[in-house]
């Protein structure tokens, strides 16, 4: 009973310093545990991880904080994270991938128009003969 007493304690310990880090000063609401939750337990991140993610969250946004701070934990997780020294290869990999998807081109049909080479001396000379 005692280690579940800890263990609740040190739960709620982590779950209001997320909240902090959040800019947050309310109780959490239950999704925002399950946020927590999921990034404690599911995703096994340390708090230093999770407090990397909650300060690019805080510069980034005013809105939306826990889904925002949610998309780049996951995002982490997906790359293989574990450890605070993980996170610059993450980001590098991240930017990587961010280039070639500029250098690549676009499936938008406007993207692949071609543009008109018109001589337009020609064309004014053409109009003014009419």
């Amino acid at each position: 009973a005692k280690e579940a007493a800890r263990h609740a304690r040190k739960y709620d310990k982590a779950v209001y310093a997320v909240m902090k880090e959040l800019g947050k000063t309310n109780a959490p609401t239950d999704k925002e545990a399950a946020y927590i939750t999921r990034w404690t337990k599911d995703f096994g991140f340390s708090m230093d991880v999770i407090q990397v993610a909650c300060e690019r969250t805080v510069m980034a946004t005013e809105k939306h904080r826990f889904e925002y701070a949610d998309s780049i934990l996951s995002s982490w997780h997906r790359s293989g994270v574990h450890h605070k020294a993980d996170i610059a290869g993450a980001d590098q990999s991240y930017q990587k991938a961010k280039a070639t998807a500029r250098e690549t081109p676009s499936s938008n049909k406007f993207n692949q128009f071609k543009q008109n080479s018109y001589d337009f001396d020609a064309l004014e000379k053409e109009l003014l003969r009419k």
